[in-house]
């Protein structure tokens, strides 16, 4: 993804020239080999005379500036490469030195002016403020207090930027209004007043009121940095998905390789959103576990599945690209970054829009979804279609403390996410981010464990229902009352052991560290509570039989 059109040095674009007028077969319009003599000649003066400014420079100016310094000498040596594997063309005429030499050039000629643009940059922004533009003006004004440089350069500067600062102002004036365009406006006009108050101080080249307009202006680029923060943020995140976390990513890779921001800014980008997806990953995947009845839920998790895996690639792309500077791999990872965004804030609206139906009516005349309860919709007034049956009572997994809230059930027959199922998802997730110590998600398996224990204890001691000596008339029904008690018991028990087991796989992950644990465990815990939740349901007809038995009838 090299920026398209000619590279910012026209030396380097001459040789491309050349480079392509052989190999498309034309007659060079100069001499290659003449010119790469002096490119190279050119070069090594220019190296020399960059590393004799920095040694006149002073060792902490060396030391301040290291990084940059050496990133810019390796580019030298890069740049030189390029040009050695085009010279070996005119030793063998082999034009696959030509080709590779021309596409190398043309990469180190961007990085190369990158590289110095950031050194320029960070050696500006070295004061006390965070624009370099007013940094140089107050260096500036210190010289001219000084009569390093007369009045008239000075005077000259400020009217250059107050002539930018008005340009800004109208160029924000046309975009859409909004309070990150208004703070800009604010701050920019707060640069104009500091600026007079400097030109009123050079005129009469008085200290006092010169200081004052320095102060008013370093003022002023903290506000100006404060609101083109916000600007930048909205900008980049705006656009090309509506998901804005990756449409930053996008951006910066394309401001990037364009040569519009330093390469830490990109690195520290790629870093952050690693961290991101990552946690938004894990959640995402101990939440998918759990099983679902909405076939519209499961679509839309194979679609966030594929998001994510789009994401994945995206990243490794990403990666090499760093290991081994292909720009194709930049360019490949921004598709993949648009079409997983695209997915994912899908997939995001779908839920919502699922979420917000569940468990409502809809009206058969404006389609409208009402809440339950309701005889009339809301929206146009008709009258709704009724369900028959009441909601089930029973809880999911209700084993805890007495007086523990059981969760709400949201439709008849249905799993519910109870409040202790939900604290166990929870501690599954923020110990998996390293939001809890181990020790705290451990408390919560303990809890749930000892909990289920005893209620596994009492289920073993229910009684069986004894028939004999029973009258012949009631020994019918009471066989079935028997036969549906036995199935509860062995369904409850079933369910308590699968439960205690997944929190044991899940207690594993303080061991091994092993997120599949934690996976796995979610799973067989949410087996275990679907059959203590069928356990119940058949405890509720076991409830019903009693009621039809004939007075005496049931002998526990």
């Amino acid at each position: 993804m090299t920026p398209q059109g000619p590279t910012p040095s026209p030396l380097s674009n001459k040789i491309i020239k050349l480079c392509e007028e052989i190999l498309s077969g034309s007659p060079p319009s100069e001499d290659l080999g003449i010119l790469m003599n002096k490119t190279i000649k050119d070069l090594h003066k220019s190296w020399n005379e960059f590393q004799q400014k920095i040694m006149e420079s002073g060792p902490e100016h060396y030391q301040t500036y290291r990084n940059e310094i050496e990133d810019l000498n390796i580019a030298f040596q890069e740049y030189e490469a390029s040009l050695k594997e085009i010279s070996l063309f005119l030793e063998d005429q082999n034009l696959k030195h030509l080709e590779a030499g021309k596409a190398y050039l043309r990469y180190i000629t961007f990085t190369m002016i990158r590289r110095l643009n950031i050194y320029q940059y960070i050696e500006l922004s070295k004061g006390p403020t965070d624009i370099p533009y007013v940094n140089f003006l107050i260096r500036a004004a210190g010289a001219l207090l000084e009569d390093k440089i007369k009045a008239s350069l000075f005077t000259g500067l400020l009217r250059h930027a107050g002539a930018e600062a008005e340009k800004a102002i109208r160029d924000l004036t046309r975009q859409e209004k909004g309070p990150e365009i208004d703070a800009a406006v604010e701050a920019y006009q707060l640069h104009l007043e500091a600026y007079q108050i400097l030109d009123e101080g050079v005129k009469s080249m008085d200290e006092a009121v010169i200081t004052e307009g320095l102060e008013v202006l370093t003022s002023a680029a903290v506000d100006l940095r404060d609101a083109f923060q916000r600007l930048n943020l909205k900008r980049l995140t705006a656009l090309p998905t509506d998901s804005p976390h990756i449409n930053l990513l996008i951006n910066i890779i394309k401001e990037f390789v364009n040569l519009q921001l330093p390469e830490e800014v990109f690195l520290d980008t790629v870093k952050n959103f690693q961290l991101a997806m990552a946690r938004m990953k894990r959640e995402f995947e101990v939440y998918a576990t759990v099983p679902v009845d909405s076939a519209e839920i499961a679509k839309e998790i194979q679609e966030a599945k594929h998001a994510f895996a789009l994401l994945d690639l995206a990243m490794q792309d990403i990666n090499n690209f760093i290991l081994g500077r292909n720009l194709f791999l930049l360019e490949r990872s921004v598709g993949r970054l648009e079409e997983a965004g695209g997915l994912l804030a899908k997939s995001y609206a779908n839920f919502q829009e699922i979420a917000e139906k569940e468990g409502k009516i809809p009206c058969i005349k404006c389609h409208h979804y009402n809440p339950i309860g309701r005889t009339k919709c809301e929206n146009c007034g008709t009258p709704l279609p009724q369900t028959t049956s009441e909601p089930s009572t029973f809880s999911t997994f209700n084993i805890g403390e007495e007086g523990s809230p059981a969760a709400a059930v949201m439709s008849p027959g249905e799993m519910v996410m109870t409040d202790n199922l939900k604290k166990l998802f929870d501690a599954a997730n923020q110990v998996a981010e390293d939001q809890i110590s181990m020790d705290e998600f451990l408390d919560v398996v303990n809890w749930l464990e000892d909990m289920a224990h005893q209620q596994l204890e009492r289920t073993h001691r229910l009684p069986t229902l004894n028939l004999d000596d029973m009258p012949d008339e009631e020994v019918q029904v009471s066989e079935k009352l028997k036969t549906l008690m036995e199935e509860t018991k062995s369904t409850m028990i079933a369910g308590l052991e699968e439960f205690i087991g997944g929190l044991e796989t899940m207690r594993e992950f303080s061991s091994d560290l092993n997120k599949e644990n934690l996976v796995n465990g979610i799973r067989q815990v949410w087996a275990g509570s679907a059959k203590i939740f069928n356990s119940e349901k058949l405890a509720a007809g076991l409830d019903e039989m009693k009621k039809q038995q004939p007075e005496g009838g049931y002998h526990g």
